[in-house]
């Protein structure tokens, strides 16, 4: 891959995203061995789901509220064409009117594509008016699970407890098919209370075949963020 990729884009960095020490640590030797430098990213919370407690107190209360829910749980074969649409107005809810417009914005025909090609797998809450009120999409690749879209509607109570409910839907998948979860960034206290532990996610650059000066700008990134970048990330817990 570096070989064709390098000699089709000769100006171009080489760029592979999200990988971490525990679930891909095979990978990062492989690219290290290759030339790429590790760029640290964010700290992410994963939960190993061939590893875990499901009997721990937190995990416990978040599948009794989806025991005790007046909601009904939507799966796969549950999602109507009419969920599309709202699955993408409930992320936009959380993820782009709550927290920031610079968030990826998921349309309803893109949900529809992933969703029909088997690429997404969703699960969601039903309200007893036929709407969907919360939503998660997940997605596997090799052994990590991750959720890209997670969404719910913010105008409701925050004792039913949405956000709580659709992450343990998402741990259940892992826990029964033994996968590692990538829990993303933020909300630390929450993922570590329900078993996640936080990792360093790197970026991988190959810059070996790019003028020097770019050389030497992925390698001082390199070095800051080593340095600077993972001890405050661990400090803050970022």
């Amino acid at each position: 891959m570096r070989d064709s990729l390098t000699a089709r884009y000769p100006d171009r960095a080489l760029v592979l995203r999200s990988l971490n020490t525990v679930a891909d640590g095979a990978t990062i030797e492989t690219l290290r061995a290759a030339g790429f430098e590790l760029l640290p990213a964010r700290q992410i919370y994963l939960f190993d789901g061939a590893a875990s407690d499901p009997h721990s107190t937190n995990m416990k209360r978040d599948r009794r509220a989806l025991a005790q829910t007046d909601l009904r749980l939507v799966a796969d074969d549950g999602v109507t064409d009419a969920d599309y649409a709202r699955a993408a107005r409930l992320y936009e809810m959380l993820y782009i009117d709550k927290y920031t417009p610079l968030n990826p914005r998921y349309s309803a025909l893109y949900l529809r594509r992933m969703h029909g090609a088997g690429l997404m797998r969703l699960r969601g809450l039903r309200a007893m008016d036929g709407e969907l009120v919360a939503v998660t999409g997940l997605f596997v690749n090799g052994r990590t699970l991750t959720q890209p879209i997670v969404g719910y509607d913010t105008t409701r109570p925050q004792q039913e407890g949405l956000y709580r409910m659709v992450m343990a839907m998402a741990q259940d998948i892992a826990l029964a098919e033994g996968l590692f979860f990538n829990m993303s960034a933020g909300a630390a206290s929450f993922k570590r209370h329900r078993q996640a532990v936080p990792v360093i996610e790197y970026t991988a650059v190959y810059a070996a075949h790019l003028p020097r000066p770019q050389r030497s700008a992925v390698r001082f990134m390199r070095r800051v963020l080593v340095r600077v970048g993972i001890p405050l990330l661990q400090r803050f817990a970022l």
